[in-house]
Formats: structure tokens, sequence, C-alpha cells
């Protein structure tokens, strides 16, 4: 499978995104703050990650990896949008190639990565 780079603060997300998406078959790195992130990228088939975090925003991470990284996907993960429609269409013109809102079961996240590494 791919090679998944995760960034999300909290851990118990993290520790459960990364557990199930390895039993899914991809390989991860999961990390708890975007600082530094871009070091991973030209080891990596995509980028996971949550869309509020320390720092950096997803929205910034999706605007770095397509200015470092353009063939690398960034998938944004959020339950913050009351305007989902307009939010993630921001995000995708900022350079996401997906929005997943939460709740988001394995099936909806593991569809959205394989959606995306297939182009």
């Amino acid at each position: 499978m791919a090679k998944l780079l995760l960034i999300e603060d909290n851990d118990a997300v993290r520790l459960s995104f990364k557990l199930t998406l390895e039993l899914c078959g991809h390989e991860m790195i999961a990390i708890d703050h975007p600082d530094g992130f871009e070091a991973y990228l030209d080891d990596i088939d995509l980028v996971l990650t949550d869309y509020t975090l320390p720092g950096l925003s997803g929205e910034q991470v999706a605007e770095m990896t397509r200015a470092k990284s353009p063939d690398t996907p960034v998938i944004v993960i959020t339950g913050n949008a009351e305007n989902r429609d307009a939010f993630k269409a921001n995000l995708i013109a900022k350079g996401a190639a997906d929005v997943i809102f939460k709740p988001a079961d394995t099936e909806c996240i593991n569809g959205a990565i394989e959606a995306c590494l297939a182009g």
C-alpha cells in the first residue's frame, strides 16, 4: 500500500488513525505537530492532517505541501465547518486533494486515501 504522514495533535485520535490505517495496509508516520513536516515529503505518498493544529493549520499544511511537493496529495480532516461546501472548496483551492468531515469511519477515510492515490 502507501506510506502516509499523519499530522494530528490529539494523542488518542492520532493513535487510533495510525493503528486503523496500518490495519488497512498503509505504512504510517504519525507526528503530533506540523513543525518540520516538510522533511517527510520526499519519503511519503500522502499527507493526512487535522485542520486545527498548534502552529500551522491544515490549510497551511496543504499550501506548503503543494509548494514543495505538488504531486503529494493532502487530505484535511476537520470537525469545524458550518458551511461544508464552501469550507471544502476553499481548502481544495489552497492545495488539499480532499476534505473529510468528522466523524468519519475507516471506510470513508481509507476510500479518500485510495481515491487520492489513484489520481
